[in-house]
Parts: structure tokens; sequence; C-alpha cells
């Protein structure tokens, strides 16, 4: 089968003419899901603003407040921004913005980590005063060194009065070398 060119040429051409009716110029819309109407900035952190938009021919994007410009779909914003930024697309079909909204939020985590932070060394300074309480009543007991006399059971002078449940006998130097093993660990 051999192709020519004169049946061929007509069929391109029609292909061409449709194509170029399919292809409508159409009004740019801005994209709503990146860029919402209402955005909520923390206090000392500075957000990016992205505006995109879609349109034949493409559009171009700016950011517009009364008081400046800027070309470009983004826009770095802070709490103390004095008017609330515009963002427009045009092209050669028209043009349209969008007002956003900036509200200024407050940060809150920092302020819970302290108080946390807080919390916490206060209970644990109310667990060591109680520990410590009891610690000192009833672990150590209350020893007296009035009128010490070494124990005649291991040599020691500090006493509580309370019975040793562990009888200690002090080591000879026969027993020392009876078991070198037991005292070296």
């Amino acid at each position: 089968m051999t192709l020519r060119l004169d049946r061929l040429l007509p069929t391109c051409l029609i292909l061409d003419l449709v194509w170029r009716l399919l292809a409508l110029d159409v009004k740019p819309t801005i994209n709503g899901t990146s860029l919402p109407i209402k955005v909520p900035v923390f206090r000392g952190y500075p957000l990016v603003l992205v505006c995109e938009a879609e349109g034949n021919p493409k559009p171009t994007v700016s950011w517009s407040q009364t008081d400046s410009a800027v070309n470009g779909g983004n826009l770095t914003i802070t709490e103390l921004i004095s008017q609330n930024p515009v963002c427009t697309a045009v092209n050669s079909v028209g043009s349209t913005s969008r007002n956003i909204i900036v509200v200024p939020t407050e940060d809150y985590l920092p302020l819970i980590a302290g108080l946390v932070a807080i919390t916490v060394a206060i209970i644990s300074v109310i667990f060591i005063f109680i520990y410590s309480i009891y610690y000192k009543t009833a672990k150590m007991g209350h020893y007296s060194l009035k009128d010490a006399k070494p124990s005649p059971e291991n040599g020691n002078i500090a006493q509580n009065g309370k019975d040793n449940p562990l009888h200690m006998k002090k080591l000879s130097q026969s027993d020392i070398l009876a078991y070198p093993s037991v005292i070296s660990n």
C-alpha cells in the first residue's frame, strides 16, 4: 500500500483545525486547595503562601497589598502583616483574584511544655522530700553517739539499739589466709 501526499494533506489540515478549535482559551482559575481563604499564621513563625493558577494560555501570578506588590506565586508573610494579601492570576482572556485573610494565632506548645517541665520538677522535689523522711525514720533509725562504746560484736561505735540480724565477726589473719579467693572477690 502506498501513501499519496495529495490524500494525506487534507487529513492533516483537518486534524490541525480540529486541534486548534479544541484548544480553547480559558480564563485563569486559582487553585483553592493549595490556597485557602483564611490562613492561620503562628506568632514568630513566617509562612510561605503559594498561589497556583490554571488557564489557557498559562496565566502569570502575582501578589499585591495596598503598599507593595510581588511577582510570582510565592509570598512570605508573618503575623505582623498590615493588610491581607491578594493573589491575582492574569492571561489574555481575563483575570481572577483571591483575597486572603491572615489570622494571627498563638503557638501554645512551648507554654504547655514549660508547664509540664515545672510540674515534673515540683513532683520530683516532693518525692525526694517524702523519701528522705521515710529513709531517715524507717531505714536508718535514730543514732546517738552519747556515751558511745564499741560494740562487742563488730567493733562499730554507732548503734541504733536494735538487734543486728546478721552476726558479724572480725576476720583474723588466719581466716584471710584460709579463704583467699572469697576475700579477694
